[in-house]
């Protein structure tokens, strides 16, 4: 019964979008598994002929498929998509205290990608990167600072204009505007503040996203936006969630990915899994994604991602 309630709580708050500084706020992230034990609870249910387990837990599956299937799916692929330029994207948050400086930036290297974006970047990370060619390949590049010492990093090898930092309240997010095709696409590197554990901090985390949310639509209504990073947000998160509600797309969404996970705390990352997807690709209308592979970086607790992205022709800014 204990298990069962605190399923419902969790499904609720869910679905009345409630995501505050609570264990909930944790759990809410690792819906997927957290109700899939609804699954033989019904059938035991059933089995046994005990009717308000059994309804609890048929409402339980029935949220569990409303809320994970459409992640699990893949959207359909509009018909503009196959003629399209397309351009890649490699996101990694790389931890701020990762000292495996030379294996990151083989990694970053190793991805060939056309953007790249990077979270929790230091000095001693971007020095990496120049020894390894990194700046020789991407000419263009955006870093942001922060008061913790390390900051988000954007760098294109694409043609590329108005290099620049956005402000989004507290948040200085690096944005560039590169050339596909004969579009022109806004790339933006994003990292709100960590998901709440207390009210003061529940505050930054909702603040950054209403930020973001603003500057997005903005950027968007300019012409086609993606965004990329470490977004401390799952699909099932209320702020992240009225961030698709404004128009975007989240690629592994799309793709049918959207179960997959990308962060666990260090300790357990890479031996149980990782649990949450935080680190997302979105986007706006004008660009659809192709194909997307989730990987690994040395030293990280993320799991960086390389999506391969299509631009309409038509879509430019």
């Amino acid at each position: 019964m204990v298990a069962v309630g605190s399923m419902l709580v969790v499904v609720a708050s869910i679905i009345l979008g409630i995501s505050r500084p609570t264990p909930i706020l944790a759990l809410e992230g690792m819906v997927p598994v957290l109700v899939a034990p609804a699954y033989p609870i019904l059938a035991m249910s059933l089995w046994r002929r005990r009717w308000v387990f059994a309804t609890s837990s048929a409402l339980l599956v029935v949220a569990h498929l409303v809320l994970c299937l459409p992640a699990a799916t893949v959207d359909a692929t509009p018909s503009w998509v196959a003629q399209a330029p397309t351009f890649s994207i490699y996101s990694a948050n790389v931890r701020f205290d990762n000292d495996r400086y030379d294996a990151i930036a083989i990694s970053v290297m190793r991805s060939n990608a056309d953007v790249v974006v990077l979270n929790e970047v230091r000095p001693a990370h971007r020095a990496a990167l120049e020894r390894a060619g990194a700046m020789r390949r991407y000419t263009t590049e955006v870093h942001s600072d922060s008061p913790y010492s390390f900051g988000d990093l954007i760098m294109t090898r694409l043609p590329a204009t108005e290099p620049q930092l956005v402000g989004a309240g507290v948040m200085q997010i690096p944005e560039v505007t590169i050339a596909v095709g004969s579009a022109h696409v806004r790339v933006m590197a994003v990292h709100p503040r960590s998901p709440p554990t207390a009210r003061l901090e529940a505050k930054g985390w909702f603040a950054d996203y209403a930020s973001l949310r603003v500057a997005a639509t903005y950027a968007a209504s300019q012409g086609p936006l993606v965004m990329a990073g470490d977004f401390n947000a799952t699909l099932w998160h209320e702020p992240f969630r009225h961030l698709l509600d404004a128009g975007f797309t989240d690629a592994h969404d799309a793709l049918g990915e959207g179960l997959t996970g990308s962060w666990a705390p260090l300790e357990f990352h890479g031996v149980g899994g990782s649990l949450l997807r935080l680190d997302h690709c979105l986007y706006s209308p004008g660009i659809a994604a192709r194909s997307i592979r989730n990987g690994e970086i040395p030293g990280s607790d993320h799991r960086p991602f390389l999506a391969t992205l299509a631009v309409r022709p038509s879509a430019s800014s």
